[in-house]
């Protein structure tokens, strides 16, 4: 059992009763239909967001039509990062940069706390109930299976120790494991991973806060922003001590409005499950995820833990092969999708050649717990039997 102690860290956030008007800036809208609409955005207030359509027309859309805004539409979306440290905070928020050294004049618990370096917020000094997870890689390539029930340490060299994180600098953790008189002090060098069993917190305050996504991973939550053409403010991050935070717009890539009926959650965050395959002629191809974008093998089976209240599913598969690949070795590649909530029928979709991209948007039914994806490969083998599932998205009524 975890008895680390904890302290109420919840933080009452409105959005604010601000208006924004400000040179068009190119944009996607997803609603609770998931239906992306490409635009120029044009205006935002607290009750509508306006824009030009494709076809040039002005519109306006009611803001609870609106739960995200992605605003470097015609880029990339975010990569792993090749270096850089990732910190997971229990609500949802997400820091790219480095463990410092604690000030000199913090009032703190060395062993309660610890220092984080990033580079839009600063230095910050985090309680250690409020982590979820550390990360030696900016962008990890496999989600947790579940939530966990003690705190756990995965090695460079594929151990895992499972017990008490009972500190992190950035030098060493401090690990008590499970069965053992005296902690270990492991170097920082040898970690790859540390995920602590502290509560989530994300649900209590995604209806009244929004989250705000930079390109290079992190995560910030925010009372409220305004946009500019060239400029995001954040109004009173609920980090750091800023009552208002300027970044320029080219590091951010998307903003997730509060609401109080739904939110947005990406497939790729979800704690996922391989309960079949993942292998292809004995060498291990399993599940990665590169942003919000899912990256499968065939043959493989994977099991999604669902929060509560979900109601639909979107996302765009697509044959993931080189474009370099000559017209008949694109020929070979062809397998099949098979989606099924919980244990009810399955839907079964087909990719080849001819059929390379399909777009799913599925409705699932009331008290849905798990999604499960598998990849039968086709007759001419799982070589080029390769899914991308970019968008995926999940929709949740807040309860």
């Amino acid at each position: 059992m975890n008895t680390r102690l904890t302290c109420s860290f919840v933080v009452a956030l409105t959005l604010f009763a601000t208006s924004a008007t400000f040179a068009a800036v190119p944009a996607v809208l997803i609603g609770p239909d998931l239906q992306p609409r490409r635009v120029q955005l044009q205006g935002l207030r607290d009750d509508a967001v306006s824009f030009f359509d494709e076809s040039r027309q002005y519109q306006t859309l009611p803001r609870k039509q609106v739960l995200r805004l992605t605003l470097d539409a015609t880029r990339d979306e975010p990569r792993d990062r090749a270096s850089g440290m990732m910190l997971e905070l229990t609500d949802g928020q997400r820091l790219t940069g480095e463990l410092v050294s604690l000030p000199a004049d913090a009032n703190a618990d060395a062993d309660a706390t610890l220092a984080w370096r990033h580079a839009q917020l600063g230095d910050l000094v985090l309680p250690m109930e409020q982590v979820a997870a550390w990360r030696r890689e900016a962008s990890p390539p496999n989600a947790e299976p579940a939530a966990p029930t003690s705190d756990r340490a995965a090695l460079v060299n594929g151990d895992v120790l499972t017990g008490f994180l009972v500190s992190l600098s950035h030098e060493m953790a401090r690990f008590q494991v499970d069965g053992q008189s005296q902690p270990l002090d492991l170097p920082l060098h040898r970690i790859a991973t540390l995920t602590l069993a502290n509560p989530a917190a994300v649900d209590k305050l995604a209806a009244s806060r929004t989250m705000v996504w930079l390109r290079d991973g992190s995560r910030l939550a925010t009372a409220g922003f305004t946009l500019a053409e060239d400029q995001c403010q954040l109004l009173r991050p609920t980090l750091g001590h800023h009552d208002k935070l300027t970044l320029p717009v080219s590091i951010v890539h998307r903003i997730d409005l509060a609401d109080p009926a739904y939110r947005l959650v990406d497939l790729a965050d979800l704690p996922r499950t391989c309960t079949g395959g993942g292998e292809v002629f004995g060498v291990p191809m399993p599940a990665r995820s590169v942003g919000s974008t899912l990256l499968l093998h065939a043959p493989i089976t994977l099991n999604l833990t669902l929060p509560a209240g979900a109601q639909r599913l979107t996302a765009n598969a697509r044959l993931d092969l080189d474009a370099a690949l000559t017209p008949a070795l694109r020929q070979a590649a062809g397998f099949d999708l098979i989606v099924q909530s919980d244990d009810r029928t399955p839907e079964r979709f087909r990719l080849d050649a001819e059929h390379d991209a399909i777009p799913l948007n599925l409705l699932l039914p009331t008290g849905t717990s798990s999604i499960t994806l598998r990849l039968d490969p086709g007759p001419n083998g799982p070589v080029l039997d390769r899914l991308r599932l970019t968008d995926a998205l999940l929709l949740l009524m807040t309860p």
